[in-house]
């Protein structure tokens, strides 16, 4: 009897790969990477950007292939002050959230992914929290 994998967690497996790779570039420094041209009019970045060392690299990598005015949308588990009060007021909260094993490496408030994104050259900000996530839009000058 054949084992087949069904769409969604084919999707999910790719998922991960990419997670994997994404990782794995960002450990080498995507600076490194060969330019390639500015097209692109849009990309996403969900649920990815809290697992990467650098994110620096990873953001000015998606800001060289957006054509200027191109956006980026993305999402990231937010870290704001009610998150932070209840990290703070429960030793067990905490050592669950920072489990050493967890692949998130990088902890984001609005303020944070904010400076971060300007600092890799995106304009027009729209940062949102919503049910524990920051949802992000912005622009590649």
């Amino acid at each position: 009897m054949s084992r087949s994998i069904s769409a969604p967690s084919a999707d999910i497996c790719s998922s991960r790969r990419r997670l994997d790779e994404l990782k794995r570039d960002a450990g080498r420094g995507l600076r490194s990477r060969p330019q390639r041209p500015r097209g692109a009019g849009a990309d996403r970045l969900g649920e990815t950007l809290e697992h990467v060392q650098d994110g620096i690299s990873l953001l000015e990598d998606i800001h060289r292939v957006l054509k200027p005015g191109g956006r980026l949308l993305g999402t990231t588990p937010n870290h704001g002050a009610w998150q932070r009060l209840r990290l703070g007021l429960s030793a067990r909260a905490f050592e669950e959230h920072f489990e050493p094993r967890s692949d998130h490496v990088r902890f984001f408030t609005s303020a944070t992914l904010r400076a971060l994104l300007e600092v890799c050259g995106y304009g027009e900000i729209d940062i949102r929290a919503a049910r524990g996530y920051l949802l992000f839009t912005t622009a590649a000058r």
